[in-house]
């Protein structure tokens, strides 16, 4: 069971690393690329909401939910799910990153860029982004869920997830793969992923903690 839930974070960050990449290569090669390559970036989500594959961020948001399977239970799969989303986004940072050498010198200065803003953030501004980022994430997910039209399920991934990236929000495991790709693995860069982590889990419980509390 536990194996299975690491092969499908695997997954899960794989999805969102090809996402990272098409939003890399948008902002390199196109005049309006932060806008495209945020609509492009969607294609992550899209592919694990359709796989059932295990984003964490995805999956902290139903922790609460009542199922067949107790907290405990949730919080390991969750570590090993994130532990996944991570091996995920290693495997292709280091495999793109090969690509990223030959790519031109935009792509290289875009990836460069994106990695030095987020290690630069102070602590409230990621845990606020990220926190934020949790909510569209949430969003996101639920919509998926819960339309039946295969249209306004894949509109509520597109619309939610491309506005986040356009606010400035953080999502931990995309930058997994944005930490890996420029090869930032300093203390500063890996705090502010842990920070990240834990405003995305915050953001993605507060709305369903909110309507459990509201229904009572």
């Amino acid at each position: 069971m536990n194996f299975k839930v690491l092969l499908k974070g695997i997954m899960a960050g794989i999805c969102i690393s090809l996402g990272g990449w098409l939003f890399i290569t948008c902002r390199a090669n196109l005049e309006n690329g932060l806008l495209i390559g945020s609509l492009f970036f969607t294609i992550g989500l899209m592919l694990i909401c359709n796989f059932d594959y295990f984003l964490y961020t995805g999956r902290i948001c139903f922790l609460f939910v009542k199922e067949e399977k107790n907290i405990k239970t949730k919080i390991i799969e969750l570590l090993i799910g994130l532990v996944g989303n991570f091996i995920g986004c290693l495997l292709m940072g280091l495999i793109l990153g090969l690509v990223s050498e030959e790519s031109n010198e935009m792509v290289k200065y875009i990836i460069v860029s994106i990695s030095k803003t987020k290690a630069e953030n102070s602590i409230l501004k990621i845990l606020i982004t990220s926190f934020f980022c949790g909510i569209f994430v949430f969003l996101a997910v639920k919509g998926f869920k819960t339309f039946e039209n295969v249209i306004l399920k894949h509109l509520a991934v597109l619309i939610c997830i491309s506005c986040f990236i356009l606010a400035g929000f953080e999502h931990c495991v995309a930058n997994m793969f944005y930490m890996v790709i420029a090869g930032a693995f300093d203390s500063a860069t890996i705090i502010n992923l842990l920070l990240c982590i834990v405003g995305n889990s915050l953001g993605g419980l507060f709305l369903p903690m909110i309507n459990s509390i509201v229904k009572k």
